[in-house]
């Protein structure tokens, strides 16, 4: 594997780590607003490679190929989202 190559799972982890981090922080400064949801993100590994020295080695150098940020979800209670939509249209007739 090249230099970049390193370089670059390197640099995808840091930036995928970042965004983890921003969420989070997101996440804290909304902490009080009213209605607000908490966010998730989700960390996928990207592909991997296949290398070997020579086509007679049974030996297969499998190199991968760094982390990205795949999902950003909100996380709620389905049990309580029903139950206040539930309520909320009770009180409303």
């Amino acid at each position: 594997m090249s230099l970049f190559a390193n370089l670059y799972v390197g640099n995808s982890g840091l930036t995928t780590s970042q965004n983890a981090l921003n969420t989070t922080a997101h996440n804290m400064a909304n902490v009080g607003t009213p209605g607000y949801t908490r966010q998730q993100i989700t960390q996928a590994t990207r592909e991997y490679t296949t290398q070997s020295k020579d086509y007679r080695d049974s030996q297969w150098a499998q190199t991968g190929l760094g982390v990205f940020y795949n999902n950003c979800k909100q996380v709620r209670s389905v049990f309580l989202d029903q139950s206040f939509r539930l309520e909320r249209g009770r009180s409303s007739f």
